[in-house]
């Protein structure tokens, strides 16, 4: 299946936090099973609904068949709104946002807002269009069914906006350099993504981890850091500074 519906389990109905974490050690048991090199990143997008872009966001939802009048009432609203401070002294005699906003030539306000009853809704259909293009441009893990024979893509686990990349190494006899290059890929079209929305990836609440094994001592093991050395980065919008992403051992992965 290559269905991105299934793998965000953020504002589903009858889906729980608990399935991810499990979906993602059962993930990893598997890697370990079959001794497949492989990666996963832990990343939070950055101020989630209230980055989001309009425009994505009316897209996404005419493509599940949402009315156009309907979205166009609701984004209208979100973008004629006119925004004060509450304070226990009251309001505050500023303001900012609305029609004059618009009038001074300056784009409408996007994100649409924290306490939004319908933002979940918007989120779960963007993030689903997100994580099939990541599957359909041959990023995340894959493993195939003992009995079918059929391909299983997963590209992540996410909860709404907190998202655990996986990938698993297509060439097995590819060089270190080589696997962390073909990660860094993933890594970049995933930020360029949530980029495309409007967002970004919170570099201070992410981290990566890769995952290979070695024979000693006549078993199995996981390599270290030391042993599989390699950086990510993540990369500014525009392309003039990196940052480091934290990279963890094995065992300190938090399932």
């Amino acid at each position: 299946t290559s269905d991105g519906g299934i793998q965000q389990d953020g504002s589903c109905k009858n889906r729980r936090a608990i399935r991810s974490s499990l979906n993602k050690g059962i993930t990893l048991e598997n890697m370990r099973l079959y001794l497949l090199s492989g990666f996963y990143c832990s990343n939070d997008a950055e101020q989630c609904y209230d980055r989001i872009a309009h425009n994505v966001a009316i897209m996404a939802l005419r493509r599940l068949g949402a009315p156009f009048k309907a979205l166009q009432s609701l984004f209208g609203t979100l973008q004629q709104a006119v925004h004060h401070v509450m304070t226990g002294y009251g309001l505050s005699d500023t303001s900012y946002g609305g029609q004059e906003r618009m009038d001074q030539g300056k784009a409408p306000l996007q994100g649409v807002l924290q306490g939004n009853g319908l933002g979940p809704t918007i989120w779960v259909a963007i993030s689903s269009v997100l994580i099939q293009i990541m599957i359909k441009e041959g990023h995340g893990a894959v493993f195939v069914g003992a009995l079918t024979l059929l391909p299983l893509f997963i590209a992540c686990f996410a909860f709404v906006d907190d998202t655990d990349l996986c990938h698993t190494i297509r060439n097995p006899d590819a060089s270190q350099a080589e696997k962390i290059a073909e990660f860094q890929a993933s890594l970049d079209t995933w930020v360029g993504l949530i980029r495309a929305t409007g967002g970004d990836i919170k570099i201070s609440k992410s981290f990566w981890g890769m995952i290979d094994f070695t024979w000693r001592n006549h078993e199995w093991r996981t390599k270290t850091i030391a042993e599989t050395p390699g950086e990510l980065m993540i990369h500014s919008a525009d392309g003039a500074e990196t940052a480091q992403l934290e990279r963890i051992e094995l065992g300190q992965l938090r399932v």
